[in-house]
């Protein structure tokens, strides 16, 4: 298995040959701190241009079933299966995030993994610890993105304002609801769709 770290990037290919493999998020969480991981499927301007492809818990598949959120194994906060052959054009980056719902910063987080399995086996590896951060609430930790070819780096960069400023980031907006009441999750999270890309907001 490779191990990743900050900083450094490679072709998918040096990793995995197939087109479709799972990315699994660890987390140790003494605290026991709400945790959300979340999958930002973006153009080449690094912008969710079809929120269909923001994979979270209350949408956890895009179109075609490229983007899929699963749950996780013992020990795991979350899956995500991708294949990337089922993926349109448009979406030339996959970004995976984790971020904190409520209190709490990733300093409280001991630390964290995410790996890539190829089929049942462990291909790649990136780890972070809390010691790298300070007040912050939100993790890029992955990409997978097309360069010529597909390739993929451990970023490891963090956002103190956790979720929304992801969305903004990447062109997402964040709104209060509005008439008619849009669906609610069993969290209390909804998702407003119809319009420009919008994350989920407390109702």
């Amino acid at each position: 298995m490779l191990m990743f770290s900050k900083g450094q990037k490679s072709p998918l290919i040096s990793v995995t040959p197939l087109p479709e493999f799972t990315v699994a998020v660890r987390f140790k969480n003494p605290q026991n701190l709400t945790l959300d991981a979340t999958l930002f499927g973006v153009d080449h301007q690094d912008q969710l241009s079809d929120d269909r492809f923001f994979c979270f818990f209350n949408q956890p598949e895009s179109p075609r079933g490229a983007l899929r959120l699963l749950p996780g194994q013992p020990g795991e906060l979350q899956r995500f299966q991708v294949n990337l052959a089922l993926l349109p054009a448009s979406v030339r980056k996959l970004v995976f995030t984790v971020s904190i719902d409520g209190n709490g910063t990733l300093r409280d987080l001991p630390e964290g993994q995410i790996t890539l399995f190829a089929g049942d086996r462990e291909v790649m590896m990136f780890q972070v610890i809390s010691a790298e951060f300070l007040k912050e609430k939100a993790l890029i930790f992955l990409e997978v993105y097309f360069k010529d070819q597909w390739r993929i780096g451990a970023v490891g960069q963090g956002f103190s304002g956790g979720l929304s400023q992801l969305l903004r980031h990447y062109g997402g907006v964040e709104e209060t609801p509005t008439a008619p009441k849009p669906r609610s999750s069993a969290k209390g999270w909804i998702w407003r769709s119809g319009c420009r890309p919008t994350r989920p907001v407390r109702s």
